[in-house]
């Protein structure tokens, strides 16, 4: 530690070199610390615990090895003393055994030791060899023994069959019957006897030839064979146990010994890894300790120098700090002066105004009348004025700061008069917009070299907002107007005027939503909304009901309660629901009012309040537009557009046809089971007759006549609502919205039930279309290229608007692929050539690629003079007829919803069911078809009352109209559901082909397990014209889907067609407008000379032309959302519809049609094919043989003789006269 604190002495004394004992010169102070931080961070990370360890283990790995290595590592000489003693290192390069060293020599120890105990004290050495001798040599005894014997059985001598085994054999064959092997012995059992008697005799003369005592001792020796045998045995397993033994003394022994030397081993290894372990421990431990210790000793040499460093800064600027002192000290009451000066002048004495006038900010808390509001204000801002005046004198910018006041002083005081009706009214409206252009021009960055020009900020500042405060206030548009002129002279005579009867049209036309808005609302207030009060959000920001309705109905609502007062309704918790409902409900005096009793005596006879005078009212308007309707009983105009036939719609209530329809209804419906009443003893039973349950049994479900009859007044109350949200409810340059109803257009209304459901029906057809168009586009947003955000209404500009729209209500558009207007109120007097919006140009019929047809009449001869021949399958496009908009400006979201609460759940399809027509169009035909396929393949239903699916319906007619020669119907309608699809076992198979795709693979909205088969490109917007397909109509549906799939297939052809002409650079798609790949007559189809898939757009959905040539055709995307992130482009949609067409479905469907067809007319044509015979052998008969021969009178009335030739008959003068040959005559 001496040598390092010595160290540190000497790098402090070259930074601070000592020039006497108490002066001391400090040089590079910044420069000193820095090293001493920097040698202390080193040396921490240097000794830090991970590091150390980690630098202490890659040291010893090193020189060492880890505990994984496998090859050999080298150690340095004289770094492992004890290592290099125990082995020698000299001799590691030669063998194993001449290795030196003491280590070397405790191991061949331990072998020699082994190698006694395996020895067995001295005895022979048992090794492999010994053993495989030793067990040789019992097998070759074992060998010679076994030979031996088989010898004596099996071999003969001399080569004579003389053996034990060849005569037991012999023997065997003799006993059984067998000749064939022995063909030279008697084989059979009554030989023996002979045989035998030789044998004997044989023996005889052997046994007497031969010597006795020979004989006996072979005998005798083969008596004594069987004991040698065993003993032989004996010894045999005598030997092998003495030898087993042996052998398992000796294995006893190796094991002995093999486990002494493993343990031995072990213990030596043992010991070896207990050293390293201890060794390593210490080492760390000791190294722990050494880091510690120089850590402790840094950070106290540091501390030492740390401390008499700040010392020594100290004493050097202790000076300094005296010097200061006194500076401030002589000069504080100049500093003191510029500071009040400051104080006095500028943002800091406005605050000090504002501070001491805030009393005043206080007492307007418990204010409640605007008169006293407006004094308190006119007072607190008087002294801000004429202070901010002073300060900016004499510069011209007072001046405009003196306008400012003044506007203010005036707005304020007229608040404060009593004079006026109103507490908002028109005169405050007027000076509020003085005001505000006064603000609007007071801008200070434009003042020249301004005084204090935080001052002009902080004013306009809070101008802005006791101006944004102000613009809260509602104000009655019509109060500060001129008066109104009821009645003028014209000629001589009294006449209304012109503005009383637009203010009585205006009034019209606010009773309805007087009636609708207000009935809701105090039903609403007497029930839920009773506790709500007026704000858009709860104490736990949720959706306040009243708030958002309020807000619909078009009034600024306030956010919330902690917002305070952001809008311009009451922001009070006090003032709820329950109150609204006490000002609606008061009662009102009738002591002038007589004529109100007398209207609503039906329903009530006193406490009348301000909704039964609505009431009243509106009730009149409905006798007035009756009576409109009765001046427009002869007019023969019909509905030629959109605009006229929601017109039209909303007048059919006050028509005379209307009251007849239910009747016309009825007998297009099934009638129910007689419900008969009984009259009790009179016996007389009467029918119920319930209109209400007058039904039609229909595929996907039967409807009623009720649920026919809420359609149709849905869609009358509905029609006007459409109208008033799009065009509006009307000013003075259009038609207000009281005159939707009184058939003002003088349209024409069938005078029966029967003519007009047809009308009814087509006009419904054609306006379901534009609704589903307006549906599929208002519902996507810009990015998926939809026109929920485009605007419409007033001032919004089209195609047809001028360049240059100098008007304060300007409409901008932001340049997107599709435009999402906003509306700007700065004028403008440059040109501006802006976006329009294609959902208003869609209203306006100048939408590019949307243009409707010419129509002259619509209905049930509906007439266009724009139809193009030359395109098969296009519908006809009904011009939408909007023009004048008097609204304000909405979005497509809102139209969407409007248009949505049309439509429902689809109920509205029913009405086509009454006046069922067969397909005309391409998108007419696909709906049939895809109805029609779903109701075939719809699963089996119980049968209740009766009631049969569609299937069986279908099934009857093919019974009935091929009077049961057609007698397997599955084989027509299994190729109608393959080719129109909804089969769900195909839609779950993978293994689907080109050449197998039906329509649903293209107008499904859910894709199947592979997507590259099922997408959803295609919707019709006729997708409620068969919805319904009626039970009792199957006639009809078996007749069109019979005929009629020619021209279907001939429609999607021309769709394809269409689809290939497409041009993007005529539509301006910027991917494809420089490229050979797109060209014109082979849109999405694939170029083999370039790369790629035809059209370059990153869609279907991107490519200008593709949704308005869908449209022509009457379709739209299914969904475009899906098709954008599944990147289907043209060339997916164009091989899709070409699978279409070219399915192998359509030619099954083709030849099932062609077979049903045949076998209706196959009796009938071999009848005639007969009858031709038959005629033809008659004619071949009488050439030969003259017609009286038969008893036939000739058909000649001539002088000359009836028995003319056959050949006569046949000249060319006479045989017109064939015609009327009576052949049966006698």
């Amino acid at each position: 530690m001496y040598n390092a604190d010595k160290d540190v002495a000497a790098e402090v004394e070259k930074h601070i070199p000592g020039t006497g004992k108490n002066d001391i010169q400090i040089n590079g102070r910044d420069g000193l610390m820095n090293a001493f931080k920097g040698a202390y961070d080193g040396l921490s990370g240097k000794l830090g615990k991970s590091a150390f360890e980690s630098d202490v283990y890659g040291k010893l790995n090193a020189a060492i090895g880890d505990d994984h290595t496998t090859n050999s590592v080298s150690l340095k000489a004289g770094v492992f003393l004890n290592y290099e003693r125990q082995i020698t290192q000299s001799s590691l390069s030669g063998p194993l055994d001449k290795l030196g060293g003491t280590l070397p020599r405790k191991i061949r120890d331990i072998e020699t030791k082994v190698t006694g105990a395996l020895n067995n004290n001295g005895t022979e050495f048992i090794t492999a060899t010994v053993l495989s001798d030793a067990l040789l040599a019992v097998y070759t005894r074992l060998s010679e023994f076994t030979g031996a014997v088989k010898d004596l059985v099996e071999k003969s001598d001399g080569g004579k069959n003389n053996s034990l085994s060849y005569h037991l054999a012999k023997l065997g064959a003799m006993v059984g019957d067998d000749n064939g092997i022995y063909p030279d012995e008697v084989d059979k059992l009554t030989d023996i006897y002979s045989n035998l008697e030789a044998l004997q005799k044989r023996v005889s003369q052997v046994t007497s030839n031969t010597n006795a005592r020979y004989m006996n001792s072979i005998i005798n020796d083969l008596e004594s064979l069987p004991k040698k045998v065993d003993n032989a045995r004996q010894n045999a397993l005598q030997k092998m146990e003495v030898l087993r033994s042996k052998i398992k003394t000796k294995v006893r022994a190796i094991s002995e010994a093999v486990e002494l030397a493993d343990g031995a081993l072990q213990d030596a290894i043992k010991a070896l890894r207990e050293t390293s372990k201890t060794a390593k421990t210490s080492l760390v431990k000791a190294v722990s300790e050494l880091k510690t210790t120089l850590l402790t000793k840094a950070e106290s040499a540091f501390t030492v120098v740390t401390t008499h460093v700040r010392k020594m800064y100290a004493i050097q600027h202790k000076s300094d700090l005296e010097a200061l002192r006194s500076l401030v000290s002589t000069q504080i009451s100049a500093i003191d002066h510029i500071i009040d000066e400051d104080r006095a002048s500028g943002i800091k004495c406005l605050l000090w105004y504002m501070n001491q006038n805030h009393k005043t900010l206080t007492e307007l808390t418990g204010v409640q009348e605007s008169k006293w509001t407006a004094d308190k204000i006119r007072h607190y801002l008087h002294p801000l004025f004429t202070y901010i005046t002073s300060q900016l004198t004499p510069t011209p910018s007072s001046q405009l700061v003196a306008g400012l006041q003044a506007r203010t002083h005036a707005l304020l005081s007229h608040l404060h008069d009593n004079k006026r009706t109103f507490t908002f009214d028109s005169g405050f409206r007027s000076l509020l917009h003085d005001l505000t252009s006064t603000l609007s021009s007071f801008d200070p960055a434009t003042f020249a070299n301004p005084h204090h020009p935080q001052l002009l900020d902080a004013l306009k500042a809070g101008m802005q907002g006791l101006v944004k405060e102000m613009e809260k206030a509602y104000v009655n548009r019509y109060c500060g107007s001129k008066g109104i002129t009821w009645e003028e002279v014209k000629g001589g005579k009294q006449e209304t005027a012109a503005d009383a009867t637009r203010c009585a049209k205006v009034f019209m036309s606010c009773l309805p939503m007087w009636v609708e808005d207000l009935g809701e609302l105090k039903r609403r207030c007497e029930g839920s909304w009773s506790k709500k009060a007026i704000h858009l959000k709860d104490e736990i920001d949720k959706e306040n009901p009243l708030g958002e309705f309020l807000k619909q109905c078009g009034y600024i609502v306030p956010t919330s309660q902690k917002s305070h007062q952001d809008g311009e309704l009451q922001c009070r918790h006090t003032f709820t629901g329950k109150h609204i409902d006490g000002i609606l409900g008061k009662i009102i005096q009738m002591s002038n009012l007589e004529h109100v009793p007398q209207c609503r005596s039906r329903e009530k006879e006193w406490n009348f309040n301000i909704m039964d005078f609505i009431a009243c009212l509106y009730s009149h308007l409905d006798e007035y537009n009756e009576v409109c309707h009765l001046s427009t009983l002869f007019s023969k105009r019909h509905p030629c557009s959109i605009y006229e036939i929601l017109c039209w719609f909303s007048g059919l209530p006050h028509s005379t046809v209307y009251s007849a329809l239910p009747g016309g209804i009825t007998k297009l419906l099934d009638k129910p089971k007689k419900q008969a009443i009984d009259s009790g003893d009179s016996g007389i039973e009467i029918e119920f007759d319930d209109e209400n349950a007058y039904y039609l049994d229909a595929h996907p479900h039967k409807f009623t006549y009720k649920d026919i009859y809420a359609v149709i007044e849905l869609i009358c109350s509905k029609s006007y609502d459409v109208l008033a949200r799009i065009a509006g409810t009307g000013d003075e340059h259009t038609r207000y919205a009281c005159e939707y109803a009184n058939n003002s257009l003088k349209l024409h209304y069938p005078k029966t039930a029967d003519d007009c459901l047809p009308m009814l029906v087509d006009m419904l057809r054609r306006l379901l279309s534009v609704f589903r168009f307006l549906e599929s586009k208002c519902s996507y947003s810009a990015m998926e290229f939809g026109w929920a955000d485009c605007q419409y209404g007033k001032n919004v500009p089209t195609t047809k608007s001028h360049c240059n729209d100098r008007s304060t209500e300007e409409v901008t558009c932001q340049a997107k692929c599709q435009p999402k207007c906003r509306p700007n109120s700065q004028p403008n007097s440059q040109p501006n050539c802006q976006p329009t919006s294609p959902l208003m140009s869609y209203l306006n019929d100048c939408l590019p690629g949307h243009l409707p047809h010419q129509l002259t009449n619509v209905g049930c001869k509906s007439e266009c003079k724009t139809c193009p021949g030359n395109k098969p399958g296009m519908p006809c496009l009904t011009p939408l007829g909007f023009r004048g908009f008097s609204g304000s400006i909405k979005t497509g979201e809102q139209l969407c919803r409007i248009i949505k609460e049309i439509l429902g759940n689809g109920i509205i399809a029913c009405l086509f069911t009454l006046a069922p027509r067969p397909p005309t169009n391409l998108p007419e035909h696909f709906q049939f078809a895809v109805s029609l396929a779903k109701g075939l393949s719809a699963s089996k239903q119980s049968k209740v009352d009766g009631i049969k699916t569609l299937a069986d319906t279908i099934a009857n007619s093919i019974n009935a109209s091929s009077i049961k020669l057609y007698e397997n119907t599955d084989e027509l309608t299994t190729p109608m559901c393959k080719a129109y699809g909804n089969t769900p076992t195909e839609h779950r198979s993978p293994n689907r082909t080109n050449n197998k795709l039906n329509l649903s693979c293209i107008s499904l909205t859910n894709s199947c397990i592979t997507q590259e088969h099922c997408v959803p490109y295609l919707s019709p917007l006729s997708c409620d014209t068969y919805h319904y397909l009626v039970n009792k109509q199957s006639n009809s549906y078996l007749s069109w889907a019979v005929y009629l799939p020619w021209t279907f297939h001939k429609y999607l052809a021309s769709l394809l067609d269409a689809f290939k002409a497409i041009r993007c650079e005529d539509w301006g798609c910027r991917n494809c407008l420089h490229t050979d790949i797109c060209k014109g007559e082979s849109h999405g189809m694939l170029n083999p000379a370039e790369k790629g898939t035809g059209c370059q757009c990153t869609s279907v959905v991107h490519c200008n032309g593709v949704s308005p040539t869908l449209y022509q055709y009457g379709f739209t995307f299914r969904d475009a959302q899906n098709l954008i992130s599944l990147k289907r482009n043209c060339f997916n949609m164009r091989s899709h519809l070409y699978n279409v067409v070219n399915s192998d479905y359509f030619t099954d469907l083709f030849k099932q049609c062609d077979m049903l067809l045949w076998r209706i007319r196959e009796p009938f044509s071999y009848l005639v094919l007969a009858l031709w015979l038959l005629s033809v052998l008659y004619l071949l008969h009488i050439m030969v043989i003259r017609l009286d021969l038969l008893h036939i009178k000739s058909h000649l009335h001539s002088p000359s003789s009836h028995r003319i030739a056959a050949q006569s008959l046949l000249a060319a003068a006479r045989v017109n006269k064939l015609g009327k040959v009576f052949y049966l005559q006698p």
